[in-house]
């Protein structure tokens, strides 16, 4: 058995990341860390976990959820054990109002053109049907790794140009209905 030795040991470096992140960790409140733990939820999970990933008292968890699932960002799922999940609904409500406001329709439409076209590219010869399991089927193991960067790729392509649809409605009801959002 080898001997251990210290200087095998990353050295203690001041203004480390983890000092970093331990610093900024103390300076946000407990409601901001139970909310950047939901927001990263992705199955129910329970308040316990969430407390320990927001490094807060379980108790503080809870109240915070709470507030949390009376905002819609969160569902509870569960009593007993009580769960919490990530409200997609709320996260994609955030991310159709963000591009309304940044983009003006033309920007939209241009974006998605963009979207559309490289999901072309990427789905190109899978004709249809699941493109996870066409993707995924008989796939060399050396190839693996690319094969699922290029799903993730289609994934988020997805999302977003339903996204930018839903932002392109939006915008077009609130044009029809003479709503108008002015950047302060």
């Amino acid at each position: 058995m080898a001997e251990h030795d210290a200087s095998d040991e990353p050295p203690d470096m001041p203004g480390s990341f983890a000092d970093s992140w331990a610093e900024s960790v103390a300076d946000r409140s407990t409601k901001e860390r139970v909310y950047e733990v939901v927001t990263g939820l992705t199955e129910p999970t329970s308040v316990t976990e969430i407390a320990d990933r927001a490094d807060c008292s379980p108790g503080g968890a809870r109240t915070n959820l709470k507030w949390l699932a009376s905002m819609g960002v969160v569902d509870q799922t569960s009593s007993d054990p009580v769960l919490y999940e990530r409200n997609e609904a709320y996260f994609e409500f955030l991310r159709v109002d963000r591009l309304t406001k940044e983009y003006t329709e033309t920007e939209l439409e241009s974006l998605l053109d963009e979207h559309e076209t490289r999901l072309e590219e990427l789905t190109d010869g899978l004709d249809g049907g699941d493109v996870d399991a066409r993707l995924l089927s008989e796939v060399p193991f050396d190839e693996l790794e690319d094969t699922y960067d290029r799903l993730s790729e289609i994934r988020t392509l997805r999302r977003r140009t339903r996204d930018i649809r839903r932002a392109l409605l939006q915008s077009q009801q609130d044009d029809s209905a003479g709503n108008h959002w002015q950047p302060a």
